[in-house]
This record gives structure tokens, sequence and C-alpha cells, in this order.
């Protein structure tokens, strides 16, 4: 019989219209005015609806985490979703140290602006966002879930948490997986980032 072939083409992106809409707004007015930061001020920026299978509750403990060493970190989240409520409560103890924007639709722009861009997922087919912060050249942190690996490769175009990570911390059950990927493990390459990663990754 006939040889079935199948071909994978994945997503992409309009690279040079990204990149136009990316200079719409100054670097340092968009963070002034729509990170109230300034440019001395570390950002990460998460772009994704508040879903739970988002994780980004993970993200805004670790966070809480490291408020103590990086005092002056801010925590931006575009998108919008039913869980939105419950994780404006969970980041309420660091008041406008952890910012919700709700949908944007110049997510180019805040991109350009960020330092740092991490999509905590618990389960993520492609990443298309991903690509969008490749183009931007901003420094990535994500789960190594779904497709995300076929995207990031850690220490090189950005840092992965790996599965291998979820043994040291504790029962093999499922809820203690997912809080070790997204908790403790973030927590750690959060504060690998500011003390020295950074450079690893380009960002002056």
């Amino acid at each position: 019989g006939k040889e079935n072939k199948i071909s994978l083409i994945p997503n992409g992106i309009d690279i040079e219209r990204w990149q136009q809409q990316s200079k719409i707004a100054d670097r340092s007015s968009v963070r002034k005015e729509i990170f109230s930061a300034r440019n001395d001020e570390p950002v990460i920026l998460c772009v994704a609806h508040l879903y739970e299978r988002k994780g980004q509750n993970y993200l805004i403990e670790a966070v809480k985490k490291i408020h103590a060493d990086f005092p002056t970190l801010k925590l931006v989240f575009a998108g919008d979703g039913p869980a939105r409520k419950e994780y404006e409560k969970l980041a309420s103890p660091l008041g406008k140290r952890i910012l919700f924007l709700g949908t944007r639709d110049d997510v180019p722009q805040l991109m350009a602006a960020a330092d740092i861009f991490v999509l905590p997922s618990l389960a993520e087919s492609f990443g298309l966002v991903l690509l969008e912060a490749g183009i931007s050249r901003v420094a990535v942190i994500a789960n190594a879930v779904g497709g995300i690996p076929d995207i990031i490769t850690s220490e090189k175009n950005g840092l992965l948490v790996k599965p291998a990570d979820i043994g040291a911390h504790g029962d093999s059950g499922a809820d203690t997986a997912l809080d070790a990927v997204g908790g403790h493990c973030f927590d750690r390459l959060l504060a690998r980032l500011f003390t020295g990663a950074i450079d690893h990754l380009g960002i002056h």
C-alpha cells in the first residue's frame, strides 16, 4: 500500500509586523505608564488567560517568596479569565508589586518593555506566546510541558523547569508534582535570574 506521510507545520508569527508593533510605544513610557516601574526595577511579565492550568498561582507564590530579597521586583499579568479574583486575592499581600492588566491589545509593546517573560503553564500544546517573547528579545522561563521544549532550549534561548526536578520535592502524587513544578522550581529559577543568569541571557 501507499506510505502515509504526515507533515507537521508549526504555528508561526509575522515577525516584521510584531517588531513594528513593539516599537509603537517607547520602552520607558510603557514601564512608567503601564507597569508603574522605573527602568532599574526588574519586571516579570506573564501573558496568558487566567486559568488554573496556566499556573499563574504558582508564579505569584514564587514571587512572594523572593520579595524580601528583591523588593523592587514587579510581576505583571496580561490576560483575563475565571481565576482572576482568586489570583488577585493571592497577590494582595504584595500590593502594587503585582499588577493585573486584564486583556490587552498592546502585547508587543508590553513584551518589549519587560525584562523577563514567564509561562508557568501546567499543560501547553504549543505555547505561541513564547515565540512572541523570543521575537521581543525578552528572557524566558517556562515549564517543560507539552510543546514548550520544541520552542525553548534551556540555557540557550531561555530556562526550562525540567520534569526531573519534581522528584526532589516530596511524594510522587500528582498534586505534589504540580506543586513542585509551579512553586519550588520557579522560586529557584527566578532567584537564579536575579543573581547572574540575566547576564547569561543577554539582558542589559
